[in-house]
């Protein structure tokens, strides 16, 4: 952390960021089960040792979704130049173990019917190409070994690094989406008792990201029974800070209390005490501090979340609104236009923040056109298109969105 400052930002860490760092550090030394890149690295070596066969035993028994990657086939490529190859493979596993709500482990070699039932396998082969190479990718349902996403991309030798590191971060950020859409598929109306922890984020996710009433009460539900069976869950507990953070803008008449505040930031720092490495942890801590005025510690907190996890389109987008509503407009920008660079199709949620970003940093027309996007699934966005128009001078257009909006 303090090698991070110095090197990127030129600088040293000051007294409160140091007691935080010294709190995140002592949670996770503390942690009867934590669930940490150690864990992960226990594991890896572990499927050297032995094959493959004891992480693949323990993985049956996580509460989360297991992600395999194959080693990358290379065949065709000259031998001096697979050193590359392995350079992008352990970029990509690098990218990928930033999500913290599956676990990623090596797979010794091709897929076989004796993998564990809750995971997804990654495929990638690599072909010579005249100035460079083409990488192809593949992702396989190992419960119901279907082929569920699957793309290429060619890499140039003349900015293979440029190149190469956003490539990895556009497939993290893809497989991040068709994991989830994959797990939802196969996981249907099946009984909550025969789901894994993860099975019952995702469909808590599902609920209460409608950011409809109903839908907030069932997340809340979903969210409270894996605590009860998997204590050490960190997602469950951001996740009902999130839930805390947003119940006043999804029921009508519900007037934000303190006792919902504190309830958020309990929750939240449960979260970080549990998995201090998760993005998705430190991002609902820092709105939890921001819902509870303390700005500063919201603003340490989403930049954790950016640095712990920046192939996240939705850390992304979301920490940029934290730092647009600081008035920190350049940060705000730059974090906006990476989420949507990573993004392959965003949704409603997404382009409603990109709206507001757009908004509080004065530039109205980029807000309208991520507004009439929003539009299409979030009705709410017509009181920022409403408030945009106005600001562009449109008036008859904002009394109109304003109308609908109330309407």
């Amino acid at each position: 952390f303090v090698e991070t400052l110095a090197r990127d930002y030129a600088t040293l860490p000051g007294k409160a960021t140091k007691t935080l760092a010294d709190e995140i550090k002592a949670a996770a030394d503390a942690s009867d089960e934590p669930v940490t890149v150690a864990t992960r690295g226990a594991t890896a070596s572990r499927a050297r040792s032995s094959g493959g066969a004891e992480p693949a035993k323990a993985a049956a028994k996580s509460p989360r979704l297991v992600l395999s990657m194959a080693p990358f086939d290379c065949d065709s490529i000259p031998p001096e130049r697979r050193y590359l190859v392995r350079g992008s493979r352990n970029e990509l596993v690098a990218n990928l173990t930033r999500f913290r709500e599956w676990t990623v482990r090596d797979m010794p070699g091709r897929p076989t019917s004796h993998e564990p039932p809750d995971e997804f396998q990654l495929l990638a082969e690599i072909l010579p190409l005249s100035d460079g190479a083409r990488l192809s990718w593949s992702l396989r349902d190992g419960a119901s070994d279907r082929y569920v996403w699957g793309g290429g991309i060619d890499l140039t030798t003349v900015d293979w690094g440029k190149t190469q590191q956003q490539t990895v971060s556009m497939i993290a950020s893809g497989m991040n989406v068709h994991i989830s859409a994959g797990r939802l598929a196969q996981i249907g109306r099946r009984s909550t008792n025969d789901l894994i922890a993860y099975d019952m984020w995702l469909r808590g996710q599902t609920e209460h990201l409608t950011h409809e009433p109903k839908g907030l009460e069932q997340g809340d539900k979903l969210y409270r029974e894996i605590i009860k069976t998997h204590p050490n869950f960190a997602p469950a507990y951001s996740s009902l800070a999130q839930l805390q953070n947003v119940a006043h803008f999804v029921h009508p008449g519900m007037f934000r209390t303190r006792e919902r505040t504190d309830e958020a930031l309990q929750f939240a720092r449960k979260a970080v005490e549990l998995d201090p490495m998760d993005s998705r942890s430190q991002l609902c801590l820092g709105w939890a501090h921001a819902m509870a005025g303390h700005h500063d510690q919201a603003a340490v907190h989403h930049q954790l979340a950016v640095e712990l996890n920046d192939c996240d389109p939705w850390t992304l987008v979301s920490a940029a609104l934290g730092f647009a509503l600081r008035s920190e407009t350049a940060m705000a920008r730059e974090l906006a236009k990476r989420a949507a660079v990573l993004s392959l199709s965003p949704t409603g949620t997404q382009w409603r923040y990109q709206a507001m970003i757009r908004y509080l940093n004065g530039d109205y027309d980029d807000c309208l056109q991520a507004a009439s996007e929003a539009e299409v699934s979030i009705q709410n966005v017509l009181a920022w298109k409403a408030a945009c128009l106005v600001r562009l001078g449109k008036y008859g257009e904002a009394d109109k969105a304003a109308d609908r909006f109330i309407g």
